[in-house]
């Protein structure tokens, strides 16, 4: 006869739709990295007071899922390696994944989770939001495009909250946006890829801080947990001009519009495009053959500006207000070796400038 252990619990089957399964795994994996050591390559299936909740977690960020079901069974923490639920994932046709406890063990579908033996670290904090802020989620949606992607930048790779200032800031290296925000207490940087994350959440609720210099971030998929900044990202204000001798002051849709409508002239590999004399104007070199487009604005005549029109679409398209100022230091020769500043009613962008055609 077969002996299969002995059981001690075993509880009725309770189910959660795979496609929502699937997405808080996806965004319980976002603060997860295979750089750190075993222990934080386990997902924590965590029960408390009958809610089985999701947890992950690296040495600077953790995520704690809403409760995804209800199991009648005593407290208990289940550790499953994320590879292995990847598997599971990936081959999970059914629409619903089932849930139950037996003894020490917890099946997840066909899929047997062993029980933490005391690896899995403690979380951050207790979550509490009290005193906490609302946070704006139009905020992340005007910081998102100046955010870079490229891991060997890491430092560039999120969204700054400075608390100090009340700012969120995110920057590429290339150009920067900065936006009010009503915010104080700690400054977190918050990775690139979960900021997207919370992009496709319907809300953000609550953020707070804590006297363990953590930040919790609700949504509706569960609760975000970042650390106070090791390193100074506050730095970035330093970068935003100071001197000007040239403004460009516009409509900000018929700007948009206008630059809209020549973008495809545009080179495609320096994107570039030029403020000169009254005009804005895409230059297109092709077989050493010059078109242009152009379209008339208001501009300071004489004052020459060249630079990025991806750059520029995207910081137009968050501002709210219906006139953008273009600030930027031209030189004798009429070059611009300064970032460029765009502001518009608590938002504020800089680009760097290119060298003209």
């Amino acid at each position: 006869m077969l002996d299969c252990g002995t059981v001690n619990h075993v509880m009725r089957t309770e189910m959660i739709n795979t496609a929502e399964f699937k997405q808080i795994f996806k965004i319980a994996k976002m603060h997860m990295n295979s750089h750190y050591p075993a222990a934080f390559k386990n997902v924590a299936f965590v029960l408390r007071d009958k809610k089985l909740k999701i947890q992950t977690t690296n040495t600077d960020t953790a995520f704690q899922s809403n409760a995804i079901t209800t199991l009648d069974a005593p407290d208990t923490t289940w550790l499953c390696p994320v590879q292995q639920l990847n598997e599971f994932v990936k081959r999970h046709k059914e629409q619903d994944v089932s849930f139950r406890v037996e003894g020490d063990r917890l099946m997840v579908g066909d899929m047997w989770v062993l029980k933490d033996v005391g690896d899995w670290p403690m979380l951050f904090t207790t979550i509490n939001m009290n005193n906490a802020h609302t946070l704006d989620q139009e905020m992340f949606r005007k910081l998102a495009p100046a955010m870079s992607d490229d891991k060997t930048r890491s430092n560039l790779c999120g969204v700054t909250l400075n608390g100090e200032r009340s700012e969120g800031a995110a920057t590429d290296g290339h150009r920067m946006h900065v936006v009010n925000i009503i915010y104080s207490g700690l400054t977190v940087t918050i990775p690139s890829k979960i900021v997207r994350a919370m992009l496709e959440c319907e809300q953000i609720a609550m953020a707070g801080q804590f006297y363990d210099k953590v930040m919790w971030i609700n949504t509706e998929y569960g609760h975000h947990c970042f650390r106070e900044a090791h390193s100074n990202p506050t730095e970035y204000y330093r970068f935003i001009p100071k001197e000007f001798n040239s403004h460009i002051e516009n409509n900000t849709a018929d700007l948009l519009n206008k630059l809209e409508a020549i973008e495809p002239f545009t080179n495609k590999k320096s994107r570039g495009v030029r403020f000169q004399e009254g005009t804005v104007e895409s230059i297109l070199k092709a077989d050493d053959v010059f078109t242009a487009k152009k379209e008339v604005i208001q501009h300071q005549k004489g004052a020459k500006l060249f630079c990025n029109i991806e750059y520029l679409i995207d910081a137009l398209k968050q501002m709210d207000s219906s006139t953008v100022h273009l600030k930027y230091f031209s030189e004798e020769n009429g070059s611009v070796m300064k970032p460029t500043l765009i502001t518009s009613n608590g938002f504020t962008a800089v680009i760097m400038p290119m060298r003209g055609e």
